[in-house]
């Protein structure tokens, strides 16, 4: 599944790191949501509300800046984010 994909988005630097070494072919394809405003998504899990909150906020632009940049390379033009 891996081999097909054209971008690999993760959540942080350390899920990018353990993708680029397990796949090393593949290590120029995978990015974190968060590369353009240079933060990682941290994991909710068994924290309080707040802490999901803050990750869909943090996704929430990560998917708008991936979004901005995907749609502007597929048009031909380059926008740096």
């Amino acid at each position: 599944m891996v081999d097909d994909a054209d971008l690999i988005l993760t959540m942080d630097r350390a899920q990018k790191s353990e993708i680029g070494a397990s796949y090393p072919k593949l290590k120029s394809k995978v990015w974190r949501l968060g590369e353009y405003g240079n933060y990682d998504i941290p994991d909710p899990y068994q924290k309080p509300m707040s802490a999901f909150q803050e990750s869909l906020f943090l996704i929430s632009h990560g998917v708008e800046d991936w979004s901005k940049f995907l749609l502007s390379t597929n048009a031909g033009t380059t926008t740096q984010l």
